[in-house]
């Protein structure tokens, strides 16, 4: 089953086919976006006009100047009858508005579209927009994340990325989705900062199968060998055909995970082993 909230949005599923599996050479990426999450709506249209996975992390806003009341705006597009039925109702977002990128080169792998997310996380900085943003790529799986935020005076300040944490957990064969669970129940125990899953694929969660452990691992890279293992047969380029939005609900204080696919069809059933690494890095802590 899958939960909704006031902060599920992402694509379900797509046609959308990874370059690599393809062997094509785009010729240019145009994006143009106006969204309260300017980065993550960019990451997603570049994702769709790519076809490479790329997977966006929130900042915990904290500043209040980093979020909007748009309950006004939003409650004047609602009927009559709805705004009575919700009178309390209030829709606080990040401090948002346009993003735009225009790019000519050929675009042709997952290391070209990590250079148009350089690009990106810089003209979002460049633009004041809440938070400052890295692209990474790690094993060939691409990822936004949070490096810098305001407080709640103002003062910038090195963020804490929720999936920097690291988690423990048992092998097991389990559904995606409660595979999902138990990593999610796992991130919010060790982190303290609740974080539940929003909008994803039922036939994922209910159909797809993983045998999976984890030990002292950041919970992005758990998921990542967990999304790259799965995805219709038709992904030769065995690269990841999932990606996940963590938004953060700037009322309710909490973190929503949203999946989204970019290839239609039924997930494989997948084993997943993993061991601990001989260098656990700075993320390691004792369980």
């Amino acid at each position: 089953m899958t939960t909704h909230n006031s902060l599920v949005s992402g694509l379900l599923f797509g046609t959308i086919i990874p370059l690599a599996a393809l062997g094509q050479n785009a010729t240019g990426v145009h994006i143009s976006v106006n969204d309260p999450r300017p980065l993550a709506a960019a990451a997603l249209q570049l994702e769709q006009r790519t076809g490479v996975a790329i997977n966006y992390e929130d900042i915990s806003y904290a500043y209040p100047g980093d979020i909007v009341n748009n309950t006004a705006a939003i409650m004047q597009t609602k009927t009559p009858a709805q705004q009575a039925a919700n009178p309390n109702l209030q829709f606080i977002v990040p401090r948002g508005g346009p993003l735009s990128l225009d790019s000519n080169e050929a675009v042709t792998g997952t290391t070209d579209v990590l250079q148009l997310l350089n690009q990106l996380t810089s003209a979002s900085s460049a633009s004041g927009y809440p938070g400052v943003y890295t692209a990474t790529l790690s094993a060939g799986t691409l990822f936004i994340i949070p490096s810098q935020m305001r407080d709640s005076n103002g003062t910038w300040t090195q963020a804490a990325p929720l999936f920097d944490t690291a988690i423990t957990f048992p092998s097991g064969l389990r559904s995606v989705g409660a595979t999902l669970q138990l990593i999610l129940q796992s991130v919010s125990q060790n982190s303290g900062t609740k974080v539940v899953l929003g909008m994803a694929p039922a036939s994922l969660l209910i159909e797809g199968k993983a045998t999976i452990s984890a030990n002292t691992e950041p919970a992005r890279n758990v998921i990542a060998q967990l999304f790259s293992s799965l995805g219709p047969g038709k992904n030769t380029s065995n690269a990841s055909t999932l990606a996940y939005r963590l938004l953060f609900d700037p009322k309710l204080k909490n973190y929503v995970l949203n999946i989204h696919s970019l290839l239609p069809g039924p997930p494989t059933s997948t084993s997943i082993s993993r061991h601990k690494p001989t260098n656990p890095g700075p993320y390691a802590k004792k369980q």
